[in-house]
């Protein structure tokens, strides 16, 4: 036979946060704690004026914090570079697009002056060919 305990002092229900808040009961809930930075060791090696026997930790947090805004901050400079550079190479392009087409409608032009030329002159040296052949032959 099964004997079933029943737990005179329940524990509360745990209270309803909403996703995407910070639980205030939950410690060390910090948003900071969830930033993508750089390891402790490669942040030190980097800073080595840094000691950390006297530096405390709150110091050294805001000092990696420091670090990624920089280092954000930078790659944001250089994406910013690198989308006027792409802007420019985009209008050169658009330039030179417009530019072959013009060309092409200028030779298109251009043959169809010259052919109704040539073709007149074939028009004539077929005429003249002719011409001799009866000579030759008649």
């Amino acid at each position: 036979m099964r004997v079933l305990r029943v737990n005179p002092f329940p524990s509360p229900p745990a209270p309803y946060v909403p996703l995407g808040t910070a639980n205030p009961l939950t410690p060390n809930s910090h948003k900071y704690l969830s930033l993508p930075l750089l390891p402790l060791s490669s942040f030190l090696t980097l800073h080595a004026h840094l000691d950390t026997t006297t530096t405390d930790e709150k110091s050294l947090m805001f000092a990696r914090i420091n670090h990624e805004l920089a280092e954000r901050e930078a790659l944001e400079q250089q994406r910013q570079g690198l989308l006027k550079k792409k802007q420019g190479l985009i209008a050169g392009n658009k330039k030179r697009k417009e530019d072959l087409a013009s060309l092409d409608r200028e030779l298109e032009g251009f043959i169809d002056v010259s052919g109704s030329f040539v073709l007149r002159g074939f028009q004539g040296v077929w005429e003249g060919w002719n011409m001799l052949m009866l000579c030759v032959l008649g």
